[in-house]
């Protein structure tokens, strides 16, 4: 009882950490991610790791670095309790993710000004992008968007109409 109650416990605090984000089992893993794996009570085997522009990690007690990107999260977490079987009796295996970032490049039109953001969750993202976006969004794309309307032949040019007034008005006050 004792022991169903501290994995229990010990799982609600895991899950609570702001490290974490919540997806979907299908998530394809790619370089740039963030793979968490608790074994529980096997502390040492626990690991922290971002995945390396090769799609590679280190897994606790394995000689090799692994590779990992393009494999779905339940495929990984699969894979994991498999390779950690061979060097300990029945692992129980929790694996956490933190996704790479979306990057979305905001282009104001009319100050003709270019914002970077960085969006940690798509619904974060698809508010950087503005409702007007109908493309899909991804974990670690880039996005550019053009927000506003391009400014028009008087914004562009209001003060030399208006130098060029007051250039006109000087020179008759000066000729009468």
């Amino acid at each position: 009882m004792k022991k169903s109650i501290s994995i229990f416990l010990l799982l609600c605090f895991l899950t609570s950490g702001s490290l974490a984000v919540p997806l979907a089992k299908s998530y394809i893993l790619a370089p740039g991610d963030i793979v968490e794996i608790q074994v529980l009570n096997k502390p040492e085997l626990n690991t922290k790791q971002e995945i390396g522009p090769n799609g590679k990690i280190s897994l606790p007690l394995t000689e090799e670095r692994v590779h990992i990107a393009g494999m779905s999260l339940s495929s990984f977490e699969v894979f994991v309790k498999e390779q950690l079987g061979k060097v300990t009796r029945d692992p129980n295996v929790v694996v956490y993710l933190t996704p790479r970032k979306i990057y979305v490049v905001q282009h104001f039109l009319k100050t003709d000004i270019i914002v970077n953001k960085e969006a940690t969750t798509i619904d974060e993202a698809r508010s950087y992008v503005g409702e007007n976006y109908t493309k899909e969004i991804h974990y670690g794309d880039v996005i550019y968007v053009d927000i506003g309307t391009t400014p028009s032949w008087w914004d562009n040019n209001w003060v030399a109409v208006i130098a060029t007034l007051a250039v006109l008005v000087s020179i008759g006050v000066n000729l009468r």
